[in-house]
């Protein structure tokens, strides 16, 4: 388990470099872009931490539902968004702050999943 988490992050990231290699090419990159789901999962350990919502094991295929999320809204930012929207200043951050209420939303009203 202890391995499993670092190697998750790898792939993650790894599946978001070609899309942030686009974007830095295209000067409308930023590293931000390669942790977009890094708050949401930070969040969601904390108030699994706390107690909130379902504690159960099955309910940690959640962190993989918020990192593929991060890796689907990043490549959505990258080829469209920044396409078709002059003013790109703040998307990223508004993106990662979704990402978080997801994580909120999944502790809350998540039920426990069958393990």
């Amino acid at each position: 388990m202890f391995l499993a988490f670092p190697v998750l992050i790898l792939i993650v990231v790894a599946l978001t470099i070609p899309a942030w290699s686009y974007a830095r090419r295209r000067d409308r990159g930023s590293h931000w872009l390669l942790i977009l789901w890094l708050p949401a999962v930070i969040l969601w350990i904390v108030l699994s931490g706390l107690g909130v919502g379902a504690q159960s094991l099955s309910n940690l295929i959640e962190v993989f539902w918020l990192m593929a999320a991060g890796i689907v809204l990043s490549y959505l930012k990258v080829f469209i968004v920044d396409r078709h929207i002059a003013s790109r200043q703040g998307i990223t951050p508004a993106l990662m702050a979704a990402l978080a209420l997801a994580a909120l939303l999944l502790r809350l009203f998540m039920p426990i999943l069958p393990e």
